[in-house]
């Protein structure tokens, strides 16, 4: 697969971003602003008018995934206000303050705007090598100076908000415009985001390859949706770039799920052994891949049948002479060796135990000693012959 472009997703995969909209201060600010262009309104007026005329633009859109307009919202609640009070607001301030009442309402409800960690190294190194398109379910009147705030914005071309086309994510159409405007085919480019619902089953219902980024924010987990590959760490995208890149068309029939890199606290790929896939049945991971869940270390193991081996089929040449050692030694390739029980019936020393070798070693050497404080249990002597 040959990757000329990358979309990035911006709210939880670049910036790490945190509000809260239901910030009393924020209607109590506006409140009192709009008594200088004389509209007197409470603070709860004004909030529950802002939700109002919001459900409202939704609801009359007409689309599956509806978007709102917050500019517009403002500008219909100026409209109501001044005709209940018999106001004429002149053209200039109508057109200048549904803007800036917007940008009011973000800055009082922002907590958090930063950026992940790596973020910044990461597109400095991917920018000479890749078209970057960044796209976001918000509004322009947020998006583009948050980029800006934390020093991003010109590593993207296109900019796509779903607040300046009606529907957001994960409509298939929002996806398909950003392609349009790359100039690029869905072969073509990998989709880097943080929710599966709106973000990964999105970006695969018109063919693109996807990075799950688990970051923590927006939904985790779908039934029946996988990303191509899965990082825990922004700076894991050099690695999932340059997997994809050497992998197969992952979307025919009959394809597994690209493995992640595991466990997500080293930052290493899983090696190849053997795990217990049923009831007296190994098989090596490498024949079916593995899905990390979130920030969790749950793994779930898809093995095919026929890599299904039975316990005794394991060739003696694996069971690596020489070493004590359950597994092989460092460096050597391989499957692992069955766990074999010991050899002797017993748990009486090597002197009193007829069966047990020379080569056994002691009693002491095979067993743990008993736990302090607890005497051993002693044996009622049987009666001779």
């Amino acid at each position: 697969m040959t990757i000329r472009g990358i979309i990035f997703d911006v709210n939880g995969t670049l910036i790490d971003i945190n509000t809260d909209e239901g910030n009393e201060q924020i209607y109590r600010a506006i409140s009192h602003f709009l008594k200088y262009h004389g509209i007197y309104s409470n603070r709860n007026d004004v909030r529950e008018a802002y939700f109002r005329i919001l459900k409202n633009q939704r609801r009359t859109g007409g689309e599956k995934y509806p978007e709102f307009d917050v500019v517009a919202v403002w500008r219909e609640y100026l409209e109501i206000e001044s005709a209940k009070r018999g106001l004429t607001i002149p053209k200039v301030k109508m057109a200048q303050l549904p803007l800036f009442l917007a940008e009011m309402y973000r800055g009082i409800s922002l907590n958090r705007l930063e950026l992940y960690p790596g973020v910044r190294e990461v597109l400095e190194e991917l920018r000479p090598r890749y078209l970057l398109a960044a796209l976001s379910d918000a509004q322009s009147a947020w998006a583009r100076p948050e980029l800006r705030m934390v020093g991003i914005e010109d590593y993207f071309y296109p900019i796509v908000v779903s607040g300046d086309l009606g529907y957001r994510k994960p409509d298939p159409r929002i996806f398909e415009l950003a392609l349009h405007r790359m100039h690029l085919g869905p072969d073509e480019v990998v989709f880097v985001g943080n929710d599966m619902f709106r973000d990964i089953s999105g970006a695969r219902q018109v063919g693109l390859r996807t990075v799950f980024f688990a970051s923590g924010q927006g939904q985790q987990r779908m039934n029946g949706v996988e990303a191509h590959y899965n990082i825990y760490r922004f700076s894991e995208v050099r690695d999932a770039l340059r997997f994809l890149s050497r992998s197969r068309d992952l979307r025919r029939p009959g394809r597994g799920v690209a493995p992640p890199r595991y466990p997500p606290h080293r930052g290493g790929v899983m090696p190849p052994r053997r795990v217990r896939a049923a009831p007296g049945l190994f098989a090596p991971v490498g024949q079916g891949g593995v899905v990390g869940i979130g920030r969790t270390q749950a793994l779930e193991f898809l093995v095919h049948p026929a890599a299904l081996v039975e316990p005794r089929s394991v060739p003696p040449a694996a069971r690596y002479p020489g070493s004590r050692r359950p597994g092989p030694p460092s460096g050597a390739s391989g499957p692992r060796p069955v766990p074999r029980r010991p050899a002797w019936p017993c748990r009486r020393r090597r002197a009193a135990c007829p069966r047990a070798g020379s080569r056994r070693g002691s009693w002491s050497e095979r067993w743990p000693a008993p736990r302090p404080g607890r005497a051993p249990r002693r044996r009622r002597p049987t009666a001779g012959p």
